[in-house]
């Protein structure tokens, strides 16, 4: 019978690869802590730097709200709100000029 994949939650992968990205810890001390393999966080974070150079980038015109200089998606809110500690992450960056 075959073995079934786990199947782990986005904000369980941000978090885990957060925790890597601090370095507080190797990933080997996490991946026993969590109970995932080694290359698996190595993946996630992998991603979570790929993906970081679009939370900062300009937002195009087609994606800004009426109301807001910013429009940020659930996700994007989340991580923000995770890194930098933020209730309302649009909201500290709104007087920003980039």
């Amino acid at each position: 019978m075959a073995t079934k994949w786990k199947v782990h939650s986005a904000g369980f992968n941000a978090q885990i690869a957060l925790a890597a990205l601090k370095g507080d810890k190797t990933v080997n001390e996490l991946a026993g802590h969590y109970g995932v393999h080694p290359r698996l966080i190595h993946g996630w974070k992998k991603h979570l730097v790929a993906g970081a150079e679009g939370l900062f980038a300009r937002p195009s015109c087609s994606s800004r709200s009426a109301g807001s200089r910013w429009s940020w998606s659930g996700s994007e809110k989340r991580l923000l709100s995770r890194i930098c500690g933020y209730v309302s992450a649009p909201a500290a960056f709104r007087d920003c000029v980039i």
